[in-house]
Order: C-alpha cells, then structure tokens, then sequence
C-alpha cells in the first residue's frame, strides 16, 4: 500500500487545523447565529480530575479520543522533530512565552479533533479500510513499537493497537479527502493557467493627449528592432516587462493580451488607469503554466475541503480536557 503517514497528513491539512478549531469553538460551542438552524451534537464529557491513559480528553459529539491515544501523537511528533531539535525537544523554547511542548499539544488536539469530525463523515462517504490496509497498518504500527525505547513506551503509554488506530484514523482521513476533492483537478484546465510574457508599454491619463501619444507609441514600436528598448525611454510605468495569467494585470489588460500570438502587437488597449499597448514575447511559458495549474488546483482543492470540513465541524460541540491545557 502506497503509505500516507501523519506527516502526509500534517502537510495536507496543516492550513485547517487552527483556523477550523477555532471557528468550531466559536459557533459550535457558542451557539453562533452561523449554525442557529444546524442542530448541534453535544460533545461528550472529559477528565478534567484525575488524568490517566484511558481518560478522554477531547470530545467532538460522541466522538472521543484518550489521553493514550493524544500521546501516541505526541510521540510520532517527537520522533519527527528531535532530529531538528535535539534529544530534549519538549523543553526547546520557541519565544519567552512558548515551548516545543505547548505547541506540540496545541497541535496535536487539533489533529485529533479534524480526526473525529472526519472520522464521522466517512461512512456517509462510504470510507473504509480493507482487512488488508488495516492488517498493513497493524504492521507498520508494530515497527514503530518495535523502535521505542523502554522509557518512552512508558512515558508515551505506547501500545500497538492505539498506534494502529491513529495510523487508521489518518488513512481515512485521507481517504475521505481524497473523495471531497474528486474531479477538481479536471476542471482546471491549461487555458485557465496558462503564462504569458509580454512587453508592453503604458501612457497615464485618459484624454485625448493621452490616447494620441498611445497610438503613436504604437505606430512606431512596430517599426523598432527591440520593442522593450523603444518602450522603457517612453512608458509612465515602472517596468515594461512582465509574465503574467489571467487576473494578474486589469482586465483590460489580461483580455488582450492572452489574445496575442508570440511577435503580435495589441492595438492601443484602454484602461480606467490609462493606454497600453503590448508586445507578446511569448504566449505560452510552459514550465510556468504548468506551475500554476498545479497551484491553482491544489488552491481548489484547499478551498473545496476546507468549506466541506467547516460545515461538517459545525454540528458538533467539542470538548478538552483543562488537564492536557496546563
């Protein structure tokens, strides 16, 4: 199986984590006018007396995770960040008022609560694991064991099965992302990224004045051996050159000039701002097109989840233990 690990997961939905959980703590709990028609699951009570491995510590409705499973997360943390941060990653300090720890938590309850509002999606979607996924998973959890110390086996109250469980709980999740962004990626097309470089020369003003000097400029552009050379001793702008897509530059601007070939010259291009007229150097940088539609649908892709996963976040109350917030 082609694994997809919690650092997969971290990159994937690091934008969510807080952004989400705090727009939850703010409708969700607080009975925002956002969700006054959604009804509103109540989260499960946690410890917040006496903290042991199998006391919960974050609920999200009847969804719940124990301080066990919190640690587990806390452990493949530490494993991920020591090589950076040293043995005694815990007690890094990041500023005055932060160390490695507080962060680390902060971050792991909002893992764990991203976990359990997609976890209660999944079989809506019709998200599971196979046997085999589950016995692989199992495997690899085994390794990681395996690994550890005795000292953080007892630190972490590490076990298998709870290792196995969060591997799970992030393939699902992916799972379930995978699903939401379905068909996005097709919908982008290279037209809709497509990079041009063009040159262009720009005359400030609206009037008469200005729209005779534009076509002037343009006039003798065409009979210049370098086009950039005529326009820099004559343009009101401060560079004569740019690569550019749609919603770069003013429409007026970007309608145009996508409409150029290589070596085409627009016609004198009116503008609230003034008179362009532009030069195409190149009307399609491949490599940079390619670029921009691979981010313009990872942008998509960010956007669709992140307004699917905030709707869904929005039916549960949730809750965290004070213990694990000290």
């Amino acid at each position: 199986m082609n694994r997809k690990t919690i650092t997969m997961f971290l990159r994937r939905f690091g934008v969510l984590a807080v952004s989400a959980v705090i727009l939850i703590s703010m409708s969700a709990c607080s009975g925002s006018k956002d969700v006054v028609d959604q009804k509103v699951e109540k989260a499960e009570e946690v410890e917040n007396d006496t903290l042991g491995p199998d006391s919960v510590v974050v609920s999200v409705g009847d969804e719940t995770a124990t301080y066990r499973e919190l640690q587990v997360y806390m452990y493949i943390l530490k494993a991920k960040y020591q090589d950076v941060f040293g043995s005694k990653i815990w007690s890094y300090k990041l500023d005055d008022e932060h160390t490695m720890s507080m962060v680390a938590t902060e971050q792991v309850i909002n893992m764990i609560t991203e976990m359990k509002v997609i976890s209660r999606q999944a079989g809506e979607l019709g998200v599971e694991l196979s046997n085999d996924e589950k016995a692989d998973i199992k495997r690899f959890a085994q390794t990681i064991y395996d690994k550890a110390t005795e000292s953080d086996i007892a630190d972490y109250y590490l076990d298998v099965d709870t290792i196995a469980g969060v591997y799970c709980e992030n393939e699902i999740a992916n799972k379930v992302y995978d699903a939401c962004i379905n068909g996005i990626a097709d919908s982008i097309s290279d037209t809709d990224a497509r990079q041009i470089t063009v040159q262009y020369i720009f005359v400030k003003g609206n009037g008469k004045k200005a729209l005779k000097k534009a076509k002037e400029y343009r006039k003798y552009s065409k009979q210049a051996r370098d086009f950039q050379a005529y326009a820099q001793s004559r343009t009101d702008a401060d560079d004569t050159q740019i690569t550019c897509g749609s919603g770069d530059m003013c429409e007026e601007f970007m309608s145009a000039a996508l409409q150029l070939k290589t070596g085409e010259t627009s016609k004198v291009v009116e503008a609230s701002e003034g008179y362009y007229v532009i030069y195409c150097v190149n009307d399609n940088e491949v490599d940079l097109t390619n670029q921009k539609k691979e981010q313009l649908i990872a942008d998509a892709q960010k956007e669709r989840f992140e307004k699917q996963y905030n709707e869904w976040a929005a039916g549960y109350q949730i809750e965290v233990s004070d213990l694990i917030l000290k």
